[in-house]
């Protein structure tokens, strides 16, 4: 999808270090984007050749032609995932990439443009696999960051995904609706506590809207997408595991080495959230002086700029204290 659904950190200094040092480079960073028609996002660049990305893509064509200007970390497979092995209905819509398992639920889609993305042209069986069940298949034992956008089957994948996500997974991004867009989807207020139980934390939750057909700047369109007014209708929800709160008051230590440590800050640091970031390196400290990397100088690289100038944390509270906190008025912050 083309549109920018997440605040994405355009330095992120700590990541940038660490790649820098090869840190990841036995241990990649990996990434599952499900539904990887037009290709990955952008911000996974930043770990060179230290990631490992695997996409999901139905659309054999669609598969092929990815990958066949995919780089070495890359790969795209023709598989449609599922909660479980079988064959399922496919319908396809007049946008392809509106495709998906779940009919579209006309009664309320008529109303909006996006109506002309939806409708459906074909309907094929297409055999279905549970990602649990496929990374056993291919041995990938450790997955790292999950991207899941098939039109209305987001909560078929996760619980065909139990074991990856309960042993594995750090973060997750999740497309989900606020309003039945699709014949017999889960909504968001599923989602959300589906991944709760799994562990996971909601981080950040950009909101889309969708004006009704009547007065849509979409009216004409027949490739709708958000508008500025309109009601509610979807998210690009972004999901981690709280690190921090595992590490101090679960008992789960053990399970954190430094690898899972510094990939979750990592995570944390390019999806903009520096502060959960530095709170679980700082946590982390006799861990990460049993390494070779200097905590204090992977805590100060957390801090953000003051008026365009870097400095550590030491020099970030003690300017704070002095300049006490930021003023807003009307939601606007003022000096």
């Amino acid at each position: 999808m083309s549109i920018v659904t997440q605040k994405i950190n355009p330095n992120p200094r700590l990541t940038k270090h660490l790649v820098g040092l090869g840190f990841f480079r036995s241990n990649p960073v990996t990434v599952i984007d499900i539904g990887s028609r037009g290709g990955f996002e952008k911000q996974w660049g930043v770990y060179g050749d230290q990631v490992r990305i695997i996409g999901f893509e139905p659309d054999a064509v669609e598969c092929e032609k990815l990958n066949k200007s995919a780089d070495p970390t890359t790969i795209h497979y023709p598989v449609a995932l599922s909660k479980s092995k079988g064959r399922q209905k496919f319908y396809i819509a007049e946008h392809l990439a509106a495709s998906g398992f779940y009919r579209p639920y006309e009664r309320y889609l008529s109303r909006l443009p996006e109506m002309a993305n939806r409708k459906i042209k074909d309907i094929v069986m297409m055999d279905t696999i549970d990602l649990d069940t496929f990374l056993l298949e291919k041995k990938i034992p450790i997955v790292d960051f999950v991207k899941i956008d098939t039109e209305g089957s987001e909560m078929d994948i996760v619980l065909g995904a139990q074991s990856t996500f309960k042993n594995s997974v750090l973060g997750i991004s999740l497309e989900s609706m606020f309003n039945r867009q699709r014949e017999g989807e889960p909504l968001f207020s599923e989602a959300d506590l589906a991944l709760r139980s799994l562990g996971f934390e909601l981080y950040d939750l950009p909101v889309f809207r969708s004006a009704r057909r009547v007065l849509s700047p979409h009216m004409f369109s027949d490739n709708a997408g958000p508008t500025d007014n309109g009601q509610v209708t979807w998210t690009q929800a972004i999901y981690f595991r709280d690190g921090f709160d595992e590490v101090r008051f679960c008992n789960l230590v053990a399970s954190w080495d430094v690898v899972r440590i510094l990939k979750l800050a990592s995570l944390l640091e390019v999806f903009n959230f520096e502060d959960c970031a530095l709170e679980l390196v700082d946590l982390c400290r006799p861990k990460l002086l049993k390494s070779s990397l200097d905590p204090q100088k992977l805590v100060n690289m957390l801090v953000p700029p003051v008026n365009g100038n870097f400095m550590s944390w030491d020099e970030y509270r003690d300017y704070v204290k002095t300049e006490g906190p930021p003023r807003y008025v009307d939601g606007r912050r003022v000096k």
